[in-house]
């Protein structure tokens, strides 16, 4: 079979894709890969903003699947997270310490409200800060809630119905 023939002929199941275009791809692969295990990509700036209010909070998984969430300024109860609920909150936590191979427990994550409406979470451990903002309002209110709940009282928080994304 000429080399012609070889190049056309296949089965409608199986497309022909050529070597450099399987090579390319697995090159952008890899090299996106080793952006985001070394931390490269961009540097993304915050503009400079006062903050309004910060709370230095610790999350504590309980045995019956709770969260305690304690400030570590005060060492008073915040809030306790009820069983299955709070998603968002639980999910950014995880992701958090996944990065650190910890279950992030027995660490502070600085929470900030800043005055141009930002509201952030820094993990100092990772130096990594997340804005909030790019979750969405609900995932937002999520922890905005935790920077003015009362310490005394520690009610158990409603569950969320958001499962993490933007409306």
């Amino acid at each position: 079979m000429s080399y012609s023939a070889r190049q056309h002929h296949h089965d409608d199941e199986t497309p022909i894709v050529p070597r450099w275009v399987l090579l390319c791809a697995a090159a952008a692969i890899a090299a996106s890969f080793i952006a985001a295990a070394t931390g490269g990509g961009g540097h993304v700036t915050m503009p400079a903003s006062e903050p309004t209010i910060q709370r230095s909070l610790q999350f504590t998984d309980m045995p019956d699947g709770t969260v305690l969430v304690m400030d570590t300024t005060t060492h008073l109860r915040v809030a306790i997270l009820a069983r299955n609920s709070n998603a968002f909150i639980r999910g950014t936590l995880r992701g958090l310490a996944h990065a650190v191979g910890t279950d992030g427990a027995n660490r502070p994550f600085l929470l900030t409200a800043w005055k141009d409406g930002r509201v952030t979470l820094a993990d100092n451990a990772t130096k990594r800060v997340l804005d909030l903002e790019a979750f969405g309002s609900s995932n937002v209110g999520a922890f905005a809630d935790l920077l003015t709940a009362d310490e005394t009282a520690a009610p158990q928080m409603t569950p969320q119905t958001t499962s993490g994304a933007a409306p």
